[in-house]
């Protein structure tokens, strides 16, 4: 669905049934700062306020200090020139293709799991949204770029009437599709820890019973585990049509533990993408 289908079906939410946790008593390590995460209501704003508080600039502070402080060169054989990572992601450079000609951008799909199990802190989806946020900013100079949250996860809804106790989910939001700029704001907000912890919980509780054909559908009990892999990259090729899909892991995967291990995921990223798109015109 596209960003706006979401804000409309969680505008429209009435209520939790059964173990519903959408709007569950906030605690700071789960639901992050407390003007978002406060409770359902203080979640619904990262809809249309997005998210850039403190908690955020000091995630990107820390990318800063990190990446100043890195000097090694990824070599991108264009032009004869290296790829400075350090510069380019600490923002001192404008772009990092040279000027591969528009009509011939390639479409490029970012896909990153937005869930992650309970144990998982909220500065991991800081870190993890700092690098989305970088590496949307650095694509959209040379590509075509379509931005979706995915949360993928196993055994996430049942249907007691049908005795269903676990079944799949697969949801998909578009957050910046290609002829939108990229906006930071929105992509910070779509990767609030609370977004998912309540927003989407919300959605999964189908309190009306409007969604997944079935009324008597609604959340599992703890709302599943990550299933990140439910469906392959040819299937989201085929249903978004992009040139290239490249997925972002969840806030629990070990990129996203401290900012050190993030800039080598950025490196490594970076690095994939230039082989697959190949940019030399």
């Amino acid at each position: 669905m596209n960003f706006g289908e979401f804000c409309d079906l969680v505008e429209n939410y009435k209520g939790a049934r059964g173990c519903g946790s959408a709007d569950k008593k906030r605690e700071a390590s789960f639901h992050g700062d407390k003007e978002f995460g406060e409770n359902f209501e203080s979640a619904k704003k990262l809809l249309w306020k997005g998210y850039m508080p403190d908690a955020m600039k000091s995630a990107f502070s820390g990318f800063e200090t990190e990446f100043e402080a890195k000097t090694s060169m990824v070599g991108m054989d264009i032009e004869g020139h290296d790829f400075d990572v350090a510069a380019i992601l600490s923002g001192d450079e404008e772009q990092w293709f040279k000027h591969k000609p528009v009509g011939g951008a390639p479409s490029v799909h970012i896909i990153f799991n937005g869930n992650a199990h309970c144990g998982i802190p909220a500065m991991n989806f800081y870190i993890q949204s700092a690098v989305i946020n970088k590496l949307a900013e650095l694509l959209e100079l040379e590509c075509q770029i379509k931005v979706s949250a995915s949360y993928q996860m196993q055994g996430a809804l049942s249907s007691p009437k049908k005795n269903i106790r676990a079944r799949d989910l697969s949801l998909f939001v578009s957050v910046k599709d290609y002829d939108e700029p990229s906006n930071a704001k929105r992509l910070g907000g779509v990767s609030h820890p609370s977004f998912f912890r309540r927003n989407v919980f919300a959605v999964m509780e189908n309190p009306d019973g409007k969604l997944y054909g079935d009324a008597d559908t609604t959340n599992a009990w703890g709302y599943g585990y990550n299933g990140e892999d439910l469906v392959s990259e040819d299937e989201m090729n085929s249903m978004f049509g992009s040139d290239y899909t490249f997925r972002i892991p969840s806030p629990e995967s070990h990129h996203f533990g401290d900012v050190e291990s993030a800039v080598k995921y950025c490196k490594s990223v970076l690095a994939e993408i230039k082989s697959k798109i190949g940019v030399a015109a």
